[in-house]
């Protein structure tokens, strides 16, 4: 990396994560939401640095534009997800 490299932070968060009581189903969501993230998004070209705490994301690239779409791939990834079916399948 040169001086002059642009370098692209996300992090991002599950809003209302927090007020979920039930443990079981947070670690099993965290763990979902993780391998989505890991195998349908991040490419081994789109980043560079990815670390996770609980249901935060913390993913570094190069590319501000790479960074945009794997934000917007996460939400779509989260928005689209049938819920209701997840949680009666782990529950």
């Amino acid at each position: 990396m040169n001086k002059d490299q642009i370098v692209s932070i996300l992090f991002s968060d599950l809003k209302g994560f927090s007020k979920i009581k039930d443990d079981n189903l947070k670690a099993k969501l965290v763990q979902t939401i993780e391998n989505d993230v890991k195998n349908h998004i991040l490419k081994q070209d789109n980043h560079f640095f990815r670390n996770t705490w609980g249901d935060a994301f913390f993913i570094c690239s190069y590319n501000p534009v790479d960074l945009a779409e794997i934000a917007l791939k996460m939400r779509d990834e989260i928005k689209n997800k049938n819920w209701k079916r997840y949680r009666s399948n782990v529950i």
